[in-house]
């Protein structure tokens, strides 16, 4: 068995359990980054040192800015102290469902220290708190979704949002121009694809 497989079935086991489609989606993505790093091994070959060169890279990444490696993407950019957090709890969570199933005898991951955030950092959101500000926003005005969803995948400002303009979003690419953010400097923040999709049925299907 490839890692690759350990991230599938335990992506099945969080179906099974119902798990939301958020807390899915954050766990596919994560675990598709370390897989490619470690280049797909058998599970029972990852080690807490390759784990810890895993954190590093992330961290290096986040200080250094997005010096490019073989497994990056070409979407991919420089990560935030919380980026790499998100990326990383994941994979602390899918080696301890893989040695609660017994598929692994022991968890490599049990060790692995998550980096520290910047001093003064404001709490985040957990994964359930996300997903009831999700599903409480849905319905009936999928406007409300649509502004909280793209609130949480770019770090807008409020401010940034209530001036954003439609074309201010470019859909193919993920780009978004805030004209005026902060002391009125122009910059660009990208979303990913679940955001994208949901932007483009707000326009196309509820926007009047």
């Amino acid at each position: 068995m490839l890692f690759s497989s350990l991230i599938a079935g335990f992506l099945l086991d969080c179906r099974a359990r119902n798990l939301s489609k958020h807390t899915i989606l954050t766990y596919d993505s994560a675990l598709r980054l370390i897989c490619n790093f470690l280049e797909d091994p058998p599970p029972e070959a990852v080690t807490l040192s390759d784990l810890r060169r895993y954190s590093l890279d992330l961290q290096q990444r986040h200080r250094y800015g997005a010096g490019r490696h073989p497994w990056m993407t070409e979407t991919e950019e420089t990560l935030s102290p919380w980026t790499v957090h998100s990326n990383l709890r994941p994979v602390k969570t899918l080696f301890a469902w893989a040695t609660t199933e017994e598929i692994l005898p022991t968890n490599p991951a049990e060790r692995l220290r998550l980096p520290k955030l910047p001093k003064g950092c404001v709490d985040r959101f957990t994964d359930e708190e996300i997903d009831r500000l999700l599903e409480v926003t849905k319905s009936p005005y999928y406007r409300d979704y649509a502004i909280v969803f793209l609130l949480l995948d770019s770090g807008l400002r409020r401010g940034e949002l209530a001036a954003l303009a439609v074309a201010d979003v470019d859909m193919t690419t993920g780009l978004i121009t805030v004209q005026h953010g902060k002391g009125d400097k122009w910059r660009q923040v990208r979303v990913g694809d679940v955001c994208r999709k949901v932007l483009w049925i707000y326009i196309n299907k509820h926007r009047s």
